[in-house]
């Protein structure tokens, strides 16, 4: 019988990592999806700032008046 070791290629490589190494590795982790959540909320607070609001006040032409609009320029 084979070990599952012997079963792995010739270029697999294993690393030790301490315990400590492996905290901060997810201590990181775990600050950068809290950052990333906090940056989405953030971004959708000031979501109402990015929108430019509906102008309804700007000038409509009918299609004669831009005609005569474009002609007289």
């Amino acid at each position: 019988q084979h070990s599952s070791m012997s079963q792995l290629p010739n270029s697999t490589k294993f690393q030790s990592f301490t315990k400590d190494d492996v905290h901060a590795i997810l201590e990181t982790q775990s600050a950068w999806e809290s950052a990333a959540r906090l940056r989405a909320v953030n971004t959708l607070e000031h979501l109402p700032q990015l929108i430019l609001p509906v102008q309804d006040d700007l000038p409509v032409f009918s299609e004669t008046e831009l005609r005569e609009k474009q002609q007289n320029d």
